[in-house]
C-alpha cells in the first residue's frame, strides 16, 4: 500500500497500517501528529507529518527490505512536492549527501525490551515489592497540575535540549487528546505525584516509552522502578511483544534500562536540515545531480 504526500488525507484505514507495521515509536501517527501538531503523510514507504515549511520525516521503512538511495530519493520528492525550509529527519542511517544545511547531528540507539518470557529478576522484586508498601500505583488517561509541577522540576533540575523541553510541555495536551495514550503514576504515603511515565500504546507489537520524570523534593526510592514493572505488566495485558524503551541518551539511563533487561536493539541518527528561501529548483536540481553522480 502506497500513498502520495498529495493523496487523500491519512485516515483511520491508513492509520491502522501504518500501526501493523510500526517498528519505532515515532511510527504512531496520533504521537507524532498531536506533538509535532501536523499533517501526516506517507511518502513511498516512509511516514512523515508536515506543518507550514516544516517537514518530519520517519526514516525508518514501514514494510520490506531498505534500497540503496530510497530515502534520499524519497526526500528529493518531499523537497520537490512541499518545498520546506527545515526538515527534521531520523533513520538506522542517514544518507551520505543530505540536502540544505545541516544544523544538529546526532546518533544513539533504541533500546527494546523482549517480553517473551520475561522474568523480573530477584532483586528488582524486592525493590518493587519494598516499594509497593509505601507507595500506590495508579494509571491515568490524564495529566493535571501535579504533573506539571514535577515537570517544571525535573527540567529546571536536568535542563535539557529545547527539543526535549517542548515534547515534555507537549505531552500533557497529546495525551488529553490520545486514544492511545497512558500515564502511569506512583503516589508517595501523603499521597503527593513522586514520579510518572507516559507511554503510547498505539503500535500493534509493542507499548512505546515516551516521557518520564520523578521528583526529588519528595523523592521515593524505587519508584521508577515501580513503574517500569507496572509498564511491563500493562503492556503484556494488551498483548504486546516488547516494549521501546527510547533512545539511551546517557549512562545513567543506559544503565537504568540495562539492568532491566533492555538492550540495543536498533541504530538511530538524527538531523535537523534547514533549507533557506534560497534554496531554489535549480539547487534541487543540483542535489539530484550530485546523487545522481
Amino acid at each position: 500500500m502506497q500513498y502520495d504526500v498529495f493523496g487523500e488525507m491519512i485516515g483511520e484505514e491508513q492509520i491502522r497500517w501504518i500501526n501493523q507495521r510500526a517498528k519505532v515509536p515515532e511510527h504512531s501517527v496520533g504521537l507524532m501528529a498531536g506533538l509535532f501538531r501536523g499533517e501526516p503523510f506517507i511518502e513511498g514507504r516512509y511516514f512523515g507529518c508536515v506543518k507550514g515549511s516544516w517537514v518530519l520525516v520517519i526514516g525508518f521503512l514501514l514494510e520490506g527490505e531498505p534500497e540503496p538511495a530510497e530515502l534520499g530519493d524519497a526526500l528529493e520528492r518531499i523537497i520537490h512536492r512541499l518545498g520546506p525550509g527545515r526538515i527534521s529527519l531520523i533513520a538506522p542511517r542517514l544518507p551520505e549527501k543530505l540536502p540544505g544545511m545541516v544544523v544538529e547531528r546526532g546518533r544513539d540507539s533504541y533500546y527494546t525490551l523482549d517480553l517473551d518470557g520475561h522474568e523480573t529478576p530477584g532483586r528488582l522484586k524486592r525493590v518493587v515489592r519494598k516499594t509497593r508498601e509505601q507507595a500506590r500505583v495508579k494509571r491515568s488517561r490524564s495529566m493535571g497540575p501535579a504533573h506539571e509541577e514535577l515537570t517544571a522540576e525535573f527540567l529546571a533540575r536536568v535542563d535539557p535540549p529545547e527539543r526535549v523541553r517542548n515534547l515534555y510541555l507537549r505531552i500533557p495536551g497529546w495525551v488529553h487528546n490520545s486514544a492511545t495514550a497512558k500515564v502511569l503514576n506512583a503516589y508517595d504515603g501523603q499521597g503527593d505525584l513522586t514520579a510518572f511515565y507516559v507511554l503510547d500504546l498505539a503500535p500493534a507489537l509493542f507499548s512505546s516509552y515516551i516521557v518520564g520524570a520523578h521528583s526529588k523534593t519528595r523523592y521515593m526510592p524505587g519508584a521508577s522502578d515501580l513503574l517500569f514493572q507496572e509498564m511491563i505488566d500493562l503492556s503484556l495485558e494488551e498483548g504486546k511483544k516488547t516494549v521501546n524503551l527510547g533512545l539511551g541518551v546517557n549512562p545513567g539511563l543506559r544503565r537504568f534500562k540495562a539492568k532491566w533487561g533492555g538492550r540495543p536493539t536498533m541504530d538511530y541518527e538524527m538531523v535537523e536540515l534547514s533549507l533557506t528561501k534560497k534554496f531554489s529548483l535549480s539547487h534541487i536540481l543540483g542535489y539530484a545531480r550530485a546523487r545522481a553522480g
